[in-house]
């Protein structure tokens, strides 16, 4: 009977951790790997996919780290457009625990990896004695004395990265600054961060988001004077997102929330969150879409963001979704299929 117990709480865990994820941006999308300068302080992007109910009912919940004494974890805080705050961080033994309170875990840990827009920025500083090391860092998601998620980051050290003659007649562009939604307490951190790449060119670019507008104004104030800037747009599955006009495509959660709207259904069958069917965006039938909801949108996302020079949309195409019945049928009338193809026939763009 022990030994069946036994097996069946392996089983537990091990399902526990199939289903638990951690992401780190940017290194996910660089097969695992980030290199950083000695010296500059470099946030990472963290998000986590757990039951955060269930972290809280095993114990104190914390992210701990293990990695070299060369690099240090100087800073960690929520990462929301409105709701953010820093985090407690103890050092030692070659590890650094990060401290989750209950609010942090009940909003920002679940099951399904909460939006883009939200996650964990976690600051880290190599010395210059870490200059040409690579090495493992591991992370824990735990609650009490489980742990939930686990992954490997590996990270390369190179020497401090010095002014670039040939970089001041270009200009360098990034996608956005992680440090701009930083917590106020963190602000020595966002300015070393605009020095870092002012230093690099004459004017760096960079790209707001939409809730730029709710940062602090003399922040706002930092990033107008140093960048030229673009107001970016994002498009979640095809779809233009605008949140925040009279027409209600979207509520604050970015779902579907227009009466009459379809929402998209993905590869699996099932319907994704703040998506809209193509067929509707195509056809437009209510003639509200294109020309009011996103002109007006923009309009009202351009006074908020007045140092914006251009728009750009972050445009995500998902070939695979699209897979309702109506999409389907309009496929199959297209190109004259003598039946229509059900989901499973769907091959993965």
């Amino acid at each position: 009977m022990l030994k069946k117990i036994l097996i069946f709480s392996v089983l537990c865990q091990s399902l526990l951790l199939a289903a638990s994820s951690i992401s780190i941006f940017p290194a996910d999308f660089q097969n695992g790997n980030y290199a950083v300068n000695a010296d500059n302080v470099v946030f990472l992007k963290f998000k986590f996919a757990a039951n955060g109910n269930a972290m809280l009912t095993a114990g104190k919940t914390q992210l701990v780290i293990e990695l070299d004494d060369s690099v240090k974890v100087v800073a960690a805080a929520s990462e929301h457009p409105v709701k953010t705050m820093p985090l407690a961080i103890s050092s030692g033994n070659g590890k650094a625990v990060i401290d989750l309170p209950p609010s942090y875990v009940r909003e920002m840990i679940r099951e399904k990896s909460v939006p883009w827009g939200a996650g964990l920025l976690i600051g880290f500083q190599a010395s210059k004695t870490a200059v040409g090391k690579r090495f493992p860092v591991q992370f824990e998601l735990k609650g009490g004395e489980k742990v939930f998620a686990s992954k490997i980051l590996k990270l390369a050290v190179h020497k401090p990265l010095p002014p670039v003659k040939q970089l001041q007649q270009l200009q360098i562009g990034h996608w956005r600054l992680h440090t701009l939604h930083l917590p106020k307490e963190y602000k020595p951190f966002f300015l070393a961060n605009i020095r870092f790449w002012t230093q690099l060119c004459r004017k760096p670019s960079t790209s707001l988001s939409g809730t730029f507008y709710v940062i602090p104004q003399d922040w706002q104030k930092h990033i107008l004077e140093n960048f030229d800037c673009t107001l970016l747009m994002h498009s979640c599955h095809d779809t233009p997102v605008v949140l925040g006009t009279p027409y209600k495509f979207f509520d604050e959660n970015h779902r579907v929330s227009r009466p009459g709207v379809p929402k998209l259904i993905g590869a699996d069958g099932k319907e994704i969150r703040g998506a809209i069917c193509p067929r509707y965006l195509l056809k437009d039938p209510e003639n509200i879409f294109w020309s009011k909801h996103i002109t007006e949108g923009l309009r009202d996302l351009l006074k908020k963001s007045p140092g914006a020079k251009t728009i750009c949309i972050d445009y995500e195409s998902m070939p695979q979704n699209g897979v309702c019945n109506d999409c389907r049928a309009d496929f199959a009338a297209q190109y004259k299929l003598p039946l229509v193809p059900t989901v499973n026939d769907v091959v993965k763009g």
